[in-house]
């Protein structure tokens, strides 16, 4: 009986965190419905959203939240946008990654990770709140797909030898800085950001293939979108710019 009484017991004490796992999984899995029906092909990467305290205090969150970014949204540096092309857009100053091999099952560690990281590079995220319900959820920031919406790449180079925490980075409207920050502007640094952003998205049943960009979250934090020439900066990476009119 006391057996029987322990059990109970700790199985309604672990009940309510169970269930908020379950939602946590379901808004996911609907995250992945939407995206395979909206779009054809694999993704061109995954990104990562409320990466810091300040963010997920903003949304009432506990943790980083996780997308998939379209072929479609890609937009090479240099490229002019449409500023029309978003009903409440925004951008932010992030670091990408790519790997060298394709990855299907969870990394055990940021060492093995290391070692299978082809390059890094600075990057612009132009998510559109618009997507989000109002005053939405974490929940449904997932189900919205982090409302991711385009994102621009620089030509990166290889991390080997790089503190990426310690790298200054900054963005730009024509002249006036309107972010900086380091690298380790993320929760846990980048390498941790990394690690829990192919895991999760491996675990969701993607598979992360050495084309595919990685980004980890926003670094200065979001800016809205104005017209103006973007460009962001980092002495170890270069460059990435946009003009949006």
């Amino acid at each position: 009986m006391n057996r029987v009484f322990v059990f109970v017991a700790v199985w309604l004490w672990a009940l309510p965190t169970w269930a908020a796992e379950v939602a946590w999984q379901q808004a996911y899995v609907e995250q992945n419905i939407r995206f395979i029906a909206e779009h054809t092909g694999a993704p061109a990467g995954f990104k990562a959203g409320l990466s810091n305290a300040a963010s997920q205090q903003r949304f009432g969150s506990d943790r980083t939240v996780y997308g998939s970014l379209s072929a479609a949204g890609q937009r090479a540096s240099g490229e002019r946008v449409a500023l029309a092309d978003f009903s409440r857009g925004m951008v932010e100053l992030e670091l990408a990654f790519q790997l060298n091999q394709a990855v299907e099952a969870p990394i055990a560690s940021v060492a093995e990770l290391q070692s299978i990281v082809r390059r890094v590079a600075i990057a612009l995220e132009l998510p559109d709140l618009a997507l989000l319900p109002a005053s939405p959820t974490a929940k449904e920031i997932v189900r919205a797909n982090v409302a991711g919406k385009y994102f621009v790449i620089g030509n990166g180079v290889s991390p080997q030898g790089l503190d990426l925490d310690a790298l200054p980075l900054r963005l730009f409207r024509d002249a006036s800085m309107i972010a900086q920050s380091y690298g380790g502007g993320v929760s846990g640094g980048q390498w941790q950001a990394l690690l829990a952003l192919v895991n999760q998205r491996v675990a969701m049943g993607w598979r992360i293939t050495p084309q595919q960009w990685l980004l980890t979250g926003a670094l200065g934090g979001m800016n809205a979108l104005e017209p103006g020439y973007y460009h962001a900066e980092s002495v170890a990476l270069g460059g990435v710019a946009i003009t949006v009119y």
